[in-house]
């Protein structure tokens, strides 16, 4: 494979490892390959948000969809042992729901709903910074997808070359 096949992002990379691979003896350059491998398949995304809070922004709308009350009426209480806890009028008082996680599942459950529960899945989208959760059977909502998404940090300013020395 070429150069040219790779995105030009990944090209003065892989010149800089042909370059240095052509020097090498011919077992190294598998050791080298397989060591650029194993730092590309193993390295995690760069987080660019706040995952916990659009999870819980997610869930909050979730919640809504469930329950037919405006996702303004839930206040997020925090987070305890995992579970996501909410506080909303509901049911004549003020009652908790419970969001529990389990990898990408979650069972939303209340001490109002007398043991009944719902559940959601959660897609936590990388590369577009968004927290997608996706109601099972939604109680009063034709939309059965809540989606929140964070704000990618602007770039730093480039710097003021006129507090350079010398200019």
């Amino acid at each position: 494979m070429t150069l040219c096949h790779f995105p030009a992002t990944y090209r003065p990379f892989l010149a800089i490892l042909r370059y240095i691979s052509s020097r090498l003896p011919g077992a190294m350059k598998y050791v080298l390959l397989a060591g650029t491998l194993a730092l590309v398949f193993v390295s995690k995304p760069a987080f660019a948000f706040n995952e916990e809070l659009l999870i819980s922004c997610a869930l909050r709308e979730a919640l809504a969809m469930i329950t037919c009350k405006p996702k303004s009426e839930f206040n997020y209480m925090g987070i305890r042992d995992g579970i996501y806890i909410y506080n909303a009028y509901y049911g004549a008082e003020y009652t908790e729901f419970y969001c529990q996680r389990y990898g990408n599942n979650v069972v939303i459950s209340s001490r109002a709903w007398q043991g009944k529960r719902s559940a959601a899945r959660l897609v936590i989208d990388y590369p577009s910074g968004c927290v997608i959760a996706t109601v099972d059977k939604p109680q009063c909502s034709v939309i059965s997808e809540a989606k929140c998404c964070g704000a990618v940090p602007a770039p730093p300013p480039p710097p003021d070359l006129d507090m350079l020395p010398g200019s």
